[in-house]
């Protein structure tokens, strides 16, 4: 039989253990459990955007002006200012996400009842936009003392401090939040180049007009199809310049925006009625025309891409645009892909005879005379650059259309000439020569050569080179000569 006392003793245990884990329980919520929740509503309310969330539009208040930036169908942003709508620049907009994304808020200690003391009476810039949290709002002020943090008011009306880059993102006018891509342009789509310039602002003797065309033919021996000037003259063109000059076309920066419709007043301020240059970009179903026209400051000039609006772009490309028909000719006196030549010959005089071939142009050079001998790699490869840096500083096109004119003007056998030949094999397996003849002569006591190139096709071409590019060329055919081997 239970004593009664003993199941009175169970009971107060009992109550006691129960008496003693409900403290325990109420311990760990109010010491744990309460500081932990509260930190994360503290940590989720003070974070400036919710996390794995991009809002896809922000407004922008500043200086009495709002931009609304929205996201398009296809992920890019738009900015709209009143009745206008630009295409918004993306990395403007991404330091904006990034400065959300990556900040927290946190309260500002002060005492002073004035809004004004932290520039938010009226606020620098204002904020909104939306995330899991629903609307958002921040009033940003001026930056604290080291620069960190900026001052800013929540939409609880909280002083707060916010990420110095917050502000730094958001404080700007339209013009930064503005995409500064001047026109969409692919260069490698193109197939012809006009250039009209200014009969006024070209140099002496140069043509207003001058078109530039992708050669359509399978004669694709270089890396990129061979670019052709086809107006006023019919030339290889300066590949490289021109290719150049596309790709800084292709990425113009607008470095500050004018009138969006221009009326015709303003395009005569702005010199764009009668442009220094027109260039007109062609590809298979697209044409895009920039005119550029008066200079803008100290480095800029007025440009407009077709109807649009009027911007300023930095003024190199126009004085490239400028200069002499010969800065677009290809000037190397030796016009084949250097990588694809497979025998180079060069005799002067008597006694210099130098010739140096390979099988192809995946083969080693070896010298064929003065005697057989491998090449170095580098120094066969020296030669062909030296080569093809030979460049014409003079074309005599006149002289070019009478074979014996030229003739008769310079000795291409006489002391001092030199006579080259050069033969490429294309990657379409067709050959390619070059024959060269080069005179000395003398103008003001200085010496030149006159160079008479003709090609496998029977065209020739003339024009004047500098002797130091002719000797490099000698000296690197005389090196090459050291390969033979010693006569026992």
């Amino acid at each position: 039989m239970v004593d009664a006392a003993q199941v009175v003793s169970g009971r107060r245990v009992a109550w006691s253990a129960a008496v003693a884990l409900a403290l325990v329980v109420l311990v760990l919520v109010v010491e744990v459990l309460v500081p932990r929740e509260r930190a994360r509503r503290a940590e989720e309310r003070d974070r400036l955007l919710s996390p794995g969330e991009l809002p896809d539009e922000l407004t922008l208040a500043r200086g009495g002006v709002t931009l609304r930036l929205s996201r398009d169908a296809r992920g890019a942003f738009r900015i709209r200012d009143g009745e206008r709508d630009f295409t918004a620049s993306a990395p403007a907009v991404q330091a904006i996400l990034e400065a959300l994304r990556d900040g927290r808020m946190s309260d500002l200690e002060s005492r002073s009842p004035s809004l004004a003391a932290f520039g938010l009476d009226p606020p620098r810039v204002r904020l909104e936009y939306t995330d899991l949290r629903g609307a958002r709002t921040l009033a940003l002020g001026t930056p604290t003392m080291d620069g960190r943090f900026a001052n800013a008011l929540s939409q609880e009306s909280r002083l707060v401090l916010v990420p110095m880059a917050l502000l730094a993102a958001t404080d700007h006018d339209v013009a930064h939040f503005r995409a500064k891509s001047v026109m969409r342009l692919d260069p490698s789509a193109l197939l012809r180049v006009e250039l009209q310039r200014s009969a006024e602002q070209i140099p002496k003797g140069a043509t207003p007009r001058l078109v530039m065309e992708r050669a359509a033919t399978g004669d694709e021996h270089l890396d990129t199809v061979p670019w052709m000037l086809v107006e006023p003259l019919a030339f290889e063109a300066n590949t490289r310049r021109l290719e150049s000059l596309l790709s800084r076309l292709a990425s113009l920066q607008a470095l500050a925006f004018g009138a969006e419709a221009p009326s015709t007043e303003e395009l005569a301020t702005t010199g764009l009625d009668r442009p220094s240059v027109v260039a007109t970009l062609k590809a298979a179903s697209e044409v895009t025309r920039l005119a550029i026209g008066f200079p803008a400051g100290d480095d800029g000039a007025w440009a407009r891409v077709d109807d649009g609006g009027v911007v300023t772009i930095k003024s190199d490309v126009v004085r490239e645009m400028l200069l002499a028909d010969d800065f677009w000719r290809d000037a190397r006196i030796v016009k084949l892909p250097p990588l694809r030549l497979v025998n180079i010959r060069i005799e002067k005089g008597e006694r210099f005879h130098f010739e140096m071939a390979r099988d192809d142009p995946r083969s080693a050079w070896r010298l064929v005379q003065p005697g057989d001998a491998e090449l170095v790699a580098t120094d066969a490869q020296a030669l062909v650059t030296a080569l093809d840096g030979i460049l014409c500083g003079r074309f005599e096109d006149d002289l070019a259309k009478d074979p014996d004119h030229a003739e008769r003007r310079w000795d291409f056998t006489g002391p001092g000439s030199i006579r080259m030949s050069v033969l490429a094999i294309l990657s379409d397996g067709s050959p390619r020569t070059i024959d060269i003849d080069m005179a000395i002569f003398l103008r003001d006591r200085t010496p030149y050569f006159a160079v008479r190139m003709i090609g496998g096709e029977g065209r020739m071409d003339t024009c004047v080179v500098l002797p130091k590019d002719v000797d490099d060329v000698i000296d690197q055919a005389r090196a090459l000569m050291g390969a033979v081997p010693a006569t026992p």
